[in-house]
């Protein structure tokens, strides 16, 4: 748990020095809402926009496996684009947690936490569609059982494409 309030502080700390740094330009979007979809997980984002070229989403994702259980995700999801036009490039990195509810024994709590770099090609003001490529830490659980082991850091890439519609 102390994992959890520690983790809690930084986001915070991290949402405030960011909002502070980039809110000088504005906007004319405010938010959003995304989805991507890799392989078997989906993961919602609800992007907000701070300036020009920031976004910060929380993040919540899940995977369900039969006779196994599911995994739910939330992170926080800063993404930086490097310019703004009709088609966008950006890095963005993830941080949060991976609880592993299986159909026996107890829950488990990971850490994720990752990169990525990708692409946004804005269709209008108000729809996009893009593809990223990432790179992705899982710090497991004493008690884990996911791939890896106990205790261990286990590092894996993936593609995913999402679509996000702003307000």
């Amino acid at each position: 748990m102390n994992t959890l309030i520690r983790f809690g502080f930084l986001l915070t700390a991290f949402i405030i020095i960011f909002n502070s740094a980039f809110c000088q330009e504005t906007s004319s979007r405010i938010a959003g809402i995304s989805a991507s979809l890799q392989n078997e997980q989906l993961e919602i984002l609800v992007p907000f926009w701070f300036g020009k070229y920031v976004t910060i989403a929380p993040a919540f994702g899940m995977m369900w496996r039969e006779d196994v259980g599911s995994d739910l995700r939330i992170a926080l999801v800063p993404r930086f684009y490097l310019t703004r036009e009709d088609v966008s490039p950006f890095v963005e990195a993830k941080f949060g947690v991976q609880m592993n509810i299986p159909v026996t024994g107890e829950n488990r709590t990971d850490l994720i936490g990752g990169l990525a770099g990708g692409c946004e090609y804005f269709i209008n003001r108000y729809v996009s569609v893009g593809i990223e490529a990432q790179i992705n830490a899982i710090i497991l659980d004493k008690a884990s059982v996911q791939t890896g082991g106990p205790g261990r850091t286990s590092i894996n890439t993936g593609t995913a494409i999402f679509g996000t519609i702003y307000f």
